[in-house]
This record gives structure tokens, sequence and C-alpha cells, in this order.
């Protein structure tokens, strides 16, 4: 079926080899033709294919790498991926991809920088070029450029300033990878505590959420991320008030101020708060509390 003329025929093959994943490794030299077929939709879906056998299939590196180079934006997009499903980490991956970063479509550059971010041995030169990305005119660029350089992590920490930047972006999304893009990188709490309190009075749930469970792994004055945390408790968002609660529990603290914390998160109308409240108290082990 994968060699049938019928092309409905072969595209049917093709998505069930997707399926079946790392076990359609016997048919990777006829996926590795197809990356050459004149239909645009059959070499998509054979990128994909070759994507899901996962880093069994590095041998299609070669083939791939030239397809990054395909006439379509969808089979390129479809080739970044596949490139981040193998793990292909050689330099010539690598680089291929960063020059995918400045692809004229923006599906293919979010693509190429998630897959910089997922294969991992990114070069601080890599680095730079997703750095650049973060003022990419397309929100979907800027969300997976701060996505990778949050995976990337510490050798990624000269990124620190402009993530910080991010937490500003007009899109919501962005602003809430940046903030777990500056726990990833293990960024200097100096800079990234104020930027990350702030954040606690955004007008995206979501993003509000990110601060409170970055808060959790910020080495900074305990005092200060106690100060924030219970004023989220305020916060008109149960999921806030969740991640605010869980945060305080983790602090290394055992005030009034916590106890008091506490002990308002277990009058909490969401029961997804209470419980949350319930395992803060069992680790300060202070059964005054209540």
């Amino acid at each position: 079926q994968m060699q049938s003329n019928d092309e409905s025929v072969k595209l049917n093959a093709i998505k069930t080899l997707s399926l079946i994943g790392e076990d359609a490794m016997e048919a990777l030299p006829i996926l590795i033709e197809n990356l050459k077929d004149k239909n645009v939709e059959i070499r998509t879906q054979t990128a994909k294919a070759i994507g899901c056998i996962g880093p069994e299939a590095k041998g299609a590196g070669k083939p791939l790498i030239k397809a990054l180079k395909d006439s379509s934006p969808i089979v390129r997009e479809a080739v970044a991926l596949a490139l981040a499903g193998i793990k292909l980490n050689t330099r010539e991956s690598l680089s291929s991809l960063v020059n995918a970063l400045n692809d004229k479509d923006e599906g293919v550059r979010s693509m190429a920088a998630y897959a910089i971010g997922t294969i991992g041995n990114a070069t601080p030169e890599d680095i730079q070029a997703l750095m650049k990305r973060l003022k990419d005119q397309s929100a979907f660029v800027r969300r997976q450029a701060v996505k990778a350089l949050g995976r990337i992590g510490p050798p990624a920490k000269g990124a620190t300033n402009l993530l910080i930047n991010s937490i500003q972006d007009r899109d919501e999304i962005v602003r809430k990878e940046a903030i777990l893009a500056l726990i990833g990188i293990r960024g200097n709490p100096k800079l990234v505590i104020t930027p990350i309190i702030n954040s606690l009075k955004d007008k995206s749930p979501k993003v509000r959420v990110a601060a409170a469970i970055a808060l959790r792994f910020i080495q900074f004055d305990s005092h200060i991320i106690l100060d924030a945390l219970l004023s989220a408790l305020d916060d008109k968002n149960r999921n806030v008030r969740r991640e605010a609660v869980k945060s305080i529990g983790k602090l290394d603290l055992k005030s009034d101020r916590v106890k008091k914390g506490l002990l308002e998160a277990l009058r909490d109308e969401s029961e997804f708060v209470r419980n949350e409240a319930i395992e803060g108290i069992r680790k300060i082990k202070d059964i005054t509390i209540i």
C-alpha cells in the first residue's frame, strides 16, 4: 500500500504508520523515498510518520534536513517536527533548524523553535537565534521560542532580561511561558522576583497561575514571597488561589502568618483550594492551627 499508485491508499497507509509509532521502523526506507513524492500531503504525512517512529529513525536525518527546504511550508513545518521527534541533535540538524527560524512562514519558524528546544545540545549560537525570535511578529513563534529557552535550561540564562521583557508581551501565553521559562533557566532571583510577583496582578488568570507556581521555585526572601502569595488568596480565580496555597505550603516557614493563610484557605469555597490547605497544614505539623 505504501507503494500504491492510488494516492488515497498511500496516504492511509502512511497515516496508519504514524499510529504504529516505533513499530513502523521496518517501513523507514519507503518513508524516506516518499519524502520526494510529488504530492504535498503525502510528503507532509510521511514526515510526520517518521517523527512518530522516534529516535530509532535517526537514519532519516539527512533526507529530513534536505526536506526542510521543501517548496511547501506545510511540509517544512512537518519536517521540523519530525527532526524533534527523532531527536536528531547533530550540528547539521540544529544548524538547519536555526536557518528555519528565519523562514517566511510562521508555522515553520515556530516549529523550528520547538524542535531546537526539544532536541537538546543547543550551542550559544542556537540560543542567540532563539532569543531573536522573542521579538517575532507572530505570537505563535514567540510562544515556542520562550518555551524552547525554558527547556534548554541554565545554558540559556543569558536570555534572562529578554524573558523578563516577554512577561509584558501582548500575548497571554507568551507572558505565562516567559514566567515558567525564567524558572527553567534558573534566572537570577534578584532580577526575576519583582516581575513575577507583579504578574500576580496580570489580567490573565493563566499568567497569574504561572506566577503563583513560579514563586515556589525561587530562592529568595521567603517573607517577601509569602506576602505576595497571601495577597493571591483573594484572587477571584480558584486555580490561582490553589497554586498560591500550594506555594505557601512549600515555603520553609512556620510563622503565624503562614498558619493564618492556610486557615483562611481552609474556608475557601473551592474544594481544590481546601485540599491544598490541608496538605500545607500536614507539612507544618501543627494541629493547633485548626
